[in-house]
């Protein structure tokens, strides 16, 4: 279609480039949060992240020369932490330095009601994409945990054990403990919903699980943003149009 009135034009290139704008925001950018590179030994919650036991955040430290973290009793039952140093006792284990590691409770402890876990809130509607590893960091012959990955209460994936798995086991891989019809990929989420690693004692004492998880968000904008974009859109066309 041809035309001669240069405003008319005006209005269909700030139209369209409106649209695009529009478009951008409701793809959004990517942020990943990386459990492993973002953990805090100083805040609890910790931006998006929180380390807890059964629903209360740990509110108790834990420094020593080889971890430090959160915990819940002075004999790591119940402790969330990362290792700062090689420890000769996990010299031969599955536990290095930078490797975030829960302790599950001993069912001394109450470790058949209270479990530790890791949460993850997410800070704006979009969508997730969700990927890591559990392992067994001790290797202590007759100690065992299991694990549950799930978003705002939905069970997503889960593993009754994790004796004897190292993380370059196919195994320990969150995608290889899937439930049938569950996704890791493009999950939409809503601002407050929570994405939970959970784990559980499965023998009489607690137990070292490690955990390397990155979450993936896409946000998308508030509705009102894209009314007020509209509104913008169609206020410039009334202008325009005068």
């Amino acid at each position: 279609m041809k035309t001669n009135h240069p405003q008319f034009c005006v209005v269909l290139i700030t139209t369209a480039a409106m649209a695009l704008a529009v478009s951008d925001i409701a793809h959004g950018d990517t942020i990943v949060y990386n459990l492993k590179s973002q953990f805090s030994t100083s805040q609890n919650p910790n931006g998006p992240w929180s380390y807890n036991l059964g629903s209360s955040h740990i509110t108790q430290p834990i420094a020593d020369a080889h971890l430090i973290g959160w915990g819940w009793d002075p004999s790591w039952d119940g402790s969330i932490v990362q290792r700062i140093s090689p420890d000769p006792i996990y010299q031969q284990h599955d536990w290095i330095v930078g490797d975030i590691v829960i302790h599950s409770l001993s069912w001394c402890y109450g470790g058949q009601s209270e479990f530790g876990n890791i949460t993850w809130t997410s800070p704006s509607a979009g969508t997730i994409s969700i990927s890591g590893l559990a392992w067994d960091a001790g290797f202590f012959a007759g100690r065992d945990t299991s694990w549950d990955l799930t978003v705002d209460g939905t069970l997503l994936a889960s593993r009754s054990s994790v004796y004897d798995l190292y993380r370059t086991d196919p195994e320990a891989s969150f995608a290889n403990n899937l439930l049938s019809g569950k996704s890791l990929t493009d999950i939409p989420v809503q601002a407050g919903d929570v994405v939970t690693f959970q784990v559980e004692a499965t023998t009489y004492y607690g137990h070292w699980v490690g955990i390397d998880e990155v979450i993936t968000l896409t946000p998308v904008p508030e509705p009102a943003t894209l009314f007020l974009l509209g509104l913008g859109s169609l206020a410039l066309l009334r202008k325009r149009g005068k």
